[in-house]
């Protein structure tokens, strides 16, 4: 449905735009941050598959190595 579609390119767009990026800096929290991820990923209904390929754009330095 339209409304969903909308809800859910939203949440993608704030998780891309909004959301710290994981770095696996000593003092980041990783269980907080993918508790938060996961609660955003619920919410706009992104199925696993999508999951795998979004969790990556979140990452940065020592994190994507």
């Amino acid at each position: 449905d339209l409304t969903q579609n909308d809800i859910r390119k939203t949440i993608i767009e704030d998780l891309q735009r909004n959301t710290a990026k994981f770095t696996g800096e000593h003092r980041q929290d990783v269980i907080k941050w993918l508790k938060t991820i996961e609660i955003k990923f619920d919410t706009a209904e992104i199925p696993t598959a999508k999951k795998f390929y979004l969790i990556p754009q979140l990452l940065d330095k020592e994190a994507l190595d």
